[in-house]
């Protein structure tokens, strides 16, 4: 329904909504599981999120030769699987969102050629020794370990790269889209009832779907009612190339507000360090956003000092404090999910979701 449209009490309901989450803690969410110390998107970091006490695992979803969807952070292989070694002669050059990538695509392998593959750490100075252990888990498989778990564990999908996906020759033959594969798999999983947002049917299993083009959310809202999060950088939509000032003014905000309920900048759009300071100001987006109405997440948080916010001393207590004491943050990615826990049972009045 056009926002214009919208019921003065549907209206009402959204913003009490928002009031809601914004006066409870915020939310944990595994970056690609708990990246931080095993390999990325897999079962086993997946896993080690939830013991560590994330609300919700992360999944970026990308597609097969075979039209199967599988959990990669890109449809590129070679920097977390053994691609590049298992599949030499699949080497091929894509232009994806403007720039070339060059190596294995999962596109270009079947479901079973990808059950091959082992991952392998991204990060070359964290551990390596797990590297070659760990199978690369399909979407499906993502799903059941967040419902097989011992309570509710939420996902986050993102649909990565969506306009290249459905420019696929093997999608437009099958006659389908990225966002219809993957909410057939979420339908087929149960999770039909997961919307309105925070309602008892929500918490049970928990949603949010997340992609950095506003069309692919918009596409997904046509199928589905879960909530959807818009992804923000310093980096126009890559489909719309609509610039970041032009996204978050009053009139576009307006204009997604009834297909989006959460945007998550990337944290480095939340502060800036004025000359000669050495304090941590914030840019005001947050309350801008919070103000339109919307729930706000932001990624990513890394324990590592060099990902710390700068001023913080790489002390991680530090950028905790200013993204959700200060700026009001209602969820974020963390690479080390357990070490944002700890914090936030320290912090807040902690319930599950």
């Amino acid at each position: 329904m056009p926002a214009a449209k919208a019921p003065l009490v549907a209206v009402i309901l959204a913003t009490c909504l928002v009031a809601q989450i914004a006066a409870q803690r915020p939310f944990v969410v595994g970056h690609r599981g708990s990246s931080g110390k095993l390999p990325e998107h897999t079962k086993e970091a997946y896993l080690l999120a939830i013991q560590e006490g994330a609300d919700f695992i992360e999944c970026d979803v990308v597609v097969t030769k075979d039209l199967q969807l599988i959990c990669r952070h890109e449809p590129l292989l070679d920097e977390t699987t053994d691609a590049a070694d298992k599949f030499k002669d699949r080497s091929t050059t894509y232009e994806i969102d403007g720039y070339n990538m060059t190596g294995v695509f999962a596109s270009d392998l079947t479901l079973a050629e990808v059950r091959t593959l082992r991952a392998t750490q991204r990060v070359s100075f964290r551990n390596q020794s797990y590297n070659g252990k760990f199978k690369i888990p399909t979407f499906e498989e993502y799903l059941d370990i967040a419902l097989q778990a011992n309570r509710p564990v939420g996902v986050y999908p993102e649909t990565k790269h969506p306009t290249w996906h459905n420019s696929l020759p093997a999608l437009k033959a099958a006659g389908t889209t990225f966002e219809k594969l993957v909410v057939e798999v979420l339908k087929a999983k149960g999770y039909t009832a997961s919307a309105p947002f925070n309602s008892t049917a929500w918490r049970a299993r928990p949603i949010f779907l997340q992609s950095f083009e506003v069309n692919s959310l918009r596409r997904l809202s046509e199928l589905t009612s879960v909530p959807t999060v818009y992804l923000l950088d310093d980096a126009p939509d890559p489909e719309t190339r609509q610039p970041l000032f032009e996204i978050v003014s009053d009139s576009n905000l307006a204009s997604i507000k009834s297909f989006v309920s959460t945007v998550a900048p990337w944290k480095s759009l939340l502060y800036r360090v004025p000359v000669g300071s050495k304090k941590l100001v914030s840019t005001g987006l947050t309350a801008h956003l919070k103000r339109k109405g919307f729930m706000v997440h932001t990624y990513t948080i890394r324990n590592e000092v060099q990902y710390v916010l700068p001023t913080c001393g790489g002390v991680i207590a530090c950028e905790f404090r200013f993204l959700f004491k200060l700026e009001g943050i209602d969820g974020a990615f963390a690479d080390y999910p357990g070490t944002l826990m700890q914090w936030v049972k320290k912090n807040y009045k902690y319930t599950p979701i």
